[in-house]
């Protein structure tokens, strides 16, 4: 085996060493799950973005856009209302994220948008309306020092996936056109207005 060939094999196991330790510090946990709302050994699929909507058991799932956050509390009730607030920005900051990436691409720029990112964020979170909750898991957790965490306390980590018919999203979207007809450019507008075209396609 030539030189080249052992530095490259070198290179790969160095390489899957430092993967294989990261996976181990990914996968370590500082907590014990004491119990949860669902009496289960694991927590709902739905908490993943990519399967929000599999908490509504609805057969008009497609009327809807789904969104999913999480949140900690000690207080069980705090902490489900927490969830469900992060949930709502969630929607306001995809949706937003969204018309911004449609943005870039017509405009072929890389120039920062965050600023329009943030307004659009916060005018979409004002309009919004139609919105109720698909699903709400909670896990009452003991961290424990012993096992990695800072010290000894007992917390709740909850998650909630919120439904918004895509109507709203339409209807908050025309309110904030309206509301800034005089101050938005043609550029975001156009934007804002393919965002409306494909949810209006959307099946």
């Amino acid at each position: 085996m030539n030189r080249l060939a052992q530095n490259v094999l070198k290179f790969y196991a160095v390489f899957s060493a430092i993967g294989l330790l990261f996976a181990c510090v990914q996968i370590k946990q500082d907590y014990v799950v004491k119990e949860n709302s669902l009496h289960s050994s694991s927590a709902p699929a739905w908490i993943y973005q990519s399967r929000a909507h599999k908490a509504d058991p609805s057969s008009d799932t497609k009327q809807y856009r789904y969104f999913v956050s999480d949140a900690q509390n000690a207080n069980q009730r705090l902490c489900l209302k927490l969830s469900e607030k992060n949930a709502m920005k969630k929607a306001a900051s995809d949706v937003a994220e969204e018309i911004v990436k449609t943005l870039k691409k017509k405009n072929k720029t890389k120039e920062d948008h965050s600023p329009l990112k943030d307004m659009l964020e916060r005018n979409i979170l004002i309009n919004l309306s139609d919105v109720s909750v698909a699903g709400e898991y909670w896990e009452k957790r003991s961290y424990q020092k012993e096992m990695g965490a800072e010290k000894d306390y007992t917390s709740y980590k909850c998650d909630t996936v919120v439904k918004i018919k895509k109507s709203a999203l339409i209807k908050a979207l025309e309110a904030y056109k309206i509301k800034a007809q005089n101050e938005i450019k043609k550029p975001t507008k156009s934007a804002i207005d393919s965002y409306i075209s494909n949810l209006k396609a959307e099946k």
